[in-house]
């Protein structure tokens, strides 16, 4: 059976439209995840790695907000209260980030990945002093691309700066690993919740395919 959108999901539903972002979030964390993790086993703590870290960091703290937020409305926990006690854990242990270091992490990550500072900025002219007797290396090409490796050093000092050192790289992609996990661990959950919910005539059936 051929099924319209329309059937599935409501407009005017704050559910559907909560499930909807809930998968837009799934979609881009799981993919920017992967690149962290692909570029980590290649490469170690190279600017790429810490370019998908921070760009995973970002959607992450926006996920936190936007599930932060749609908690303030009945219809929404009326869903939660759906699913399993294991699976409300699961989601409570996710939500719990919002208020540990990992958050306050993720909002630094997410206004150096989304903001570029300006030519005046106090963190620009200190990381460009701080790395004035690094070698200085031009354009190489990695992963498909030409990168200008001068520019990624000085991104790097920046993504050190919230961290401090390596180390604290590390934990930190832990971190953001376990919340992932988390919330992946719901991911084909949710869906079913909902239909159960609101559509029980409808069967749902996953199938595994690679894209």
């Amino acid at each position: 059976m051929d099924l319209k959108f329309g059937q599935i999901f409501d407009e005017n539903d704050l559910v559907s439209r909560w499930v909807i972002q809930f998968y837009a979030i799934c979609n881009d964390i799981l993919y920017t995840n992967s690149k962290v993790l692909h570029h980590l086993d290649k490469e170690g703590h190279s600017a790429l790695t810490q370019y998908y870290f921070r760009l995973a960091s970002s959607h992450l703290k926006e996920a936190f907000d936007f599930f932060g937020h749609s908690l303030q409305f009945e219809e929404i926990k009326t869903f939660i209260t759906k699913f399993n006690a294991d699976d409300q854990e699961i989601f409570n242990q996710f939500i719990n980030c919002i208020n540990g270091i990992l958050y306050n992490n993720l909002n630094s990550f997410r206004n150096n990945s989304f903001h570029y500072p300006k030519i005046d900025n106090k963190d620009l002219i200190q990381s460009i002093r701080k790395n004035k007797n690094n070698k200085f290396e031009l354009f190489d090409r990695i992963d498909g691309s030409e990168r200008a490796l001068f520019s990624d050093l000085i991104s790097m000092s920046s993504t050190y700066k919230y961290l401090g050192d390596g180390k604290n790289l590390s934990r930190s992609l832990r971190n953001l690993s376990k919340a992932v996990a988390l919330l992946l661990k719901l991911k084909n959950k949710v869906m079913q919740y909902y239909i159960q919910m609101k559509k029980p005539d409808i069967e749902i059936i996953y199938k595994n395919r690679d894209v």
